[in-house]
């Protein structure tokens, strides 16, 4: 199982004072990171620059459109806060946004940090885990990514 790899993999690092960087793969690889957190006992900061929120519904079966909504309802639960920076209102329903306010977390919608890419920093910088979905980043310098907006 690639998840449980992961973790075990991600645990040890952690353990040893090692800074993961993880290239490839989907999205849903950002559970198996948290997971590893889970398993030290420590809380984690996420943050996903991301044009959707990823929840999914309770019944879906983790995946990249789903592994947040899998994070959130985990338990126990070790997720101190969560971040998304980059959300695009018309991939984004209105309820999810005032999901996101409810549980607290932080959301930046992408013109607001075009507009002051400083408000992102420190948000970033006490992050534990940054996860990026390459359908964020533009067509013009992701061209491999046939889900670019």
């Amino acid at each position: 199982d690639t998840y449980a790899a992961l973790t075990s993999i991600m645990v040890e690092l952690l353990r040893q004072g090692v800074f993961v960087v993880i290239l490839g793969g989907s999205q849903d690889l950002t559970y198996a990171q948290y997971v590893a957190y889970q398993k030290l006992e420590e809380t984690v900061n996420i943050v996903a620059v991301d044009a959707r929120f990823d929840l999914g519904s309770t019944d879906e079966a983790l995946s990249s459109d789903s592994y947040l909504g899998k994070i959130v309802l985990h338990e126990p639960n070790f997720l101190f806060n969560y971040s998304n920076i980059g959300y695009q209102t018309y991939f984004v329903g209105m309820d999810q946004v005032e999901l996101m306010e409810k549980l607290y977390f932080d959301s930046y919608r992408l013109g607001q940090v075009h507009k002051d890419i400083e408000e992102a920093e420190p948000i970033v910088r006490n992050a534990d885990i940054v996860s990026f979905d390459i359908s964020s980043i533009r067509q013009s310098d992701a061209p491999g990514n046939g889900n670019a907006s």
